[in-house]
């Protein structure tokens, strides 16, 4: 007997498995549960929208209990502010997923992230630039994924392309939230298409707790840019993180540390946290790991227990193309910018085993910038302390630093007094100046000014440096061997 495709057609559809994929392939739900996950069954071509089956997919696996969606390999075209994964689901790609957005309005927020949240092995890249022109150079961009008081977070194995927005901010302004905050083994390039530096951190944490560790992060120069680096590597505003074996190339800043006000309102200064920024490499910056102490003048609180801890911190030294003067480096600081009058002290902090060097752009002669920095010139030495406030209980030794311009720059202004200083075991590397110990100018191994206890001992000089000896302005129980 002869028998038709249609036979033929009709008996695979009664084979059970066979006849339900079928039913499902005509249904083209957005999501399918299998118990175990949740697969987002939508267009993966990057053709279409797909903002609302995401949507349903993040529905889909709250109604069914498997609080897991996949992303099957491809495309995903979505809109931004629509997006939120809700408290408890997990996000993961078993392929290569990528999640773009074609919108340019800026400070939008692509994707909104709730507590016990994970993000594992997906991609995150816009179509073209988020509006990046130089009228619009104030503006931070887009923020792709936006954490916001929320507990316990992982964000780990995913790739960002950034084009002028923030790859990954967390913003926790209440006290009850931003604990265990983990952004881990991210890869994150940002390409810069205009000529001028840009405001934006592209890994931006205020947080209790946590870590950010094992992350690569590139400032990228693209097309004719020159002034092509981004503002900051990594932000973190907490007194309680672990920040340890990341790879910043190309920025401004490296790592910009602070512990933020608004953020910790009941803390005072009997406050015992732990900030630890370890092992980390940090390439052609133009400050490494700069302790920001601004934000918390005006709570008159202490920044404390920071322990900045065997970092490589590679510093370069090139013309802008805008303005015309050489970048200011430092390669440690611990710094504020702020006109409160409210007291405020660095305290306890380490600086130890950290290597500092300096390399230059072609035909730059490092010795003729030896009085040379654009005023007033605040961030200018390998290690850094001119500030408003007093640094208090300061630990310096160990550290490996090739810088020509003062190496310890360490200057109180106002009524405030540098206190209980130790630098100690350092080895300096071809420094412009031996033993000098200056009140003004850029060109010291010590520069110091209102300094009420400071003792210098074993640290060993080399090179062909220039032997001056001055007392610096109001200082006071000075020791330097």
């Amino acid at each position: 007997m002869d028998t038709t495709l249609q036979q033929i057609s009709n008996a695979v559809k009664k084979i059970p498995i066979i006849e339900t994929d079928i039913k499902n392939l005509k249904a083209q739900t957005p999501a399918q549960s299998n118990g175990h996950y949740t697969v987002l069954k939508t267009d993966n071509t990057g053709s279409n929208d797909v903002t609302d089956a995401i949507i349903a997919a993040n529905n889909a696996a709250i109604t069914n209990k498997t609080y897991q969606v996949v992303f099957p390999f491809g495309e995903y075209w979505i809109k931004p502010d629509r997006i939120t994964i809700p408290e408890g689901v997990e996000w993961i790609s078993y392929g290569d997923a990528i999640l773009f957005t074609k919108e340019t309005s800026l400070y939008n927020v692509v994707i909104s992230v709730k507590s016990n949240v994970k993000i594992t092995n997906l991609k995150f890249t816009q179509m073209r630039d988020s509006a990046m022109t130089p009228s619009s150079q104030t503006g931070k961009g887009m923020h792709i994924l936006h954490v916001s008081n929320a507990n316990n977070v992982t964000i780990r194995d995913c790739t960002f392309y950034a084009s002028g927005v923030t790859a990954i901010i967390v913003q926790n302004q209440q006290l009850y939230y931003g604990y265990d905050i983990n952004i881990e083994r991210n890869n994150i390039s940002f390409q810069r298409k205009i000529d001028l530096e840009f405001d934006v951190s592209l890994i931006y944490v205020d947080a209790m707790s946590g870590k950010i560790k094992d992350n690569n992060i590139e400032s990228v120069k693209t097309y004719l840019a020159n002034g092509w680096k981004a503002e900051t590597g990594i932000e973190v505003h907490s007194p309680n993180m672990l920040i340890e074996n990341n790879t910043v190339t190309g920025c401004v800043n490296g790592i910009l540390p602070t512990a933020w006000g608004s953020l910790y309102p009941t803390f005072d200064d009997t406050f015992r946290g732990r900030l630890m920024i370890t092992h980390n490499t940090l390439i052609n910056v133009v400050r490494g790991i700069s302790y920001w102490g601004a934000p918390i003048a005006n709570m008159a609180t202490t920044a404390r227990n920071v322990f900045i801890i065997n970092n490589y911190i590679n510093l370069r030294l090139e013309k802008r193309p805008k303005s015309g003067y050489y970048y200011p480096t430092e390669g440690i600081g611990l710094e504020d910018h702020s006109s409160s009058t409210a007291a405020f002290y660095f305290k306890n902090i380490q600086i130890r085993s950290n290597r500092i060097e300096t390399t230059y752009e072609a035909g730059l002669n490092p010795k003729a910038l030896m009085n040379y920095g654009p005023a007033p010139a605040p961030q200018l030495g390998a290690v850094n302390m001119q500030t408003k406030y007093s640094c208090e209980h300061i630990d310096i030794s160990d550290n490996d630093i090739d810088f020509p311009m003062p190496t310890f720059n360490l200057k109180a202004s106002g009524n405030a007094v540098h206190k209980n200083i130790r630098i100690y075991d350092n080895r300096l590397i071809n420094p412009a100046i031996y033993h000098a110990y200056l009140s003004n100018g850029f060109d010291g191994v010590y520069n110091l000014e209102n300094i009420n206890g400071l003792d210098a001992w074993k640290n060993s000089i080399y090179g062909t440096p220039i032997e001056l000896m001055q007392k610096g302005a109001n200082v006071s129980n000075i020791s330097i061997m």
